[in-house]
């Protein structure tokens, strides 16, 4: 593992706020401190209630963060430069961790999930995980790390 990783997290905006905290604090208070940790927000939207939160537990952590927003300076535009914008995240991450509700993960409508399989296809490291409410659980739906080299930090179920 790298000493300076660049971790890219995106939750949906359909998480309830405090499932952040429950979920990384263990992982990222493993990782190395220089990592950057790459969080996704839209051009004139806040970010969403999981995203700030990941990004209070880094600052808390001195970890640094990075947010990506889409470029419209080019010829993209709308949903379009939100794809181009998940593109870039996918390429310079070393580890991809995604997150959202179980109903997303029986759907393609939503844009984490959209983000995860986009990764898979790029042969990327990814852990994607689903969460359900009653009670609260959380399932490792898929991921792709064929060295294992963060298998042993990532969240687990």
């Amino acid at each position: 593992m790298k000493s300076d990783p660049v971790i890219a997290i995106a939750g949906s905006r359909k998480l309830d706020r405090g499932l952040a905290p429950r979920l990384l604090v263990r992982f990222l208070a493993g990782i190395p401190p220089a990592s950057t940790i790459v969080l996704r927000r839209g051009i004139y939207t806040a970010p969403n209630g999981f995203e700030l939160q990941v990004a209070e537990i880094c600052e808390l952590m001195g970890l640094s963060v990075v947010w990506a927003i889409p470029d419209t300076t080019g010829t993209k535009a709308g949903r379009e430069a939100v794809f181009a914008r998940d593109l870039r995240m996918i390429d310079e991450a070393d580890l991809i961790l995604c997150f959202y509700t179980e109903e997303q993960a029986e759907s393609d409508e939503s844009g984490t999930q959209a983000l995860a399989m986009k990764a898979m296809e790029h042969d990327r490291i990814v852990y994607a995980y689903a969460i359900d409410y009653e009670p609260v659980t959380v399932r490792r739906i898929g991921e792709n790390d064929p060295d294992n080299t963060w298998s042993e930090l990532v969240p687990t179920p």
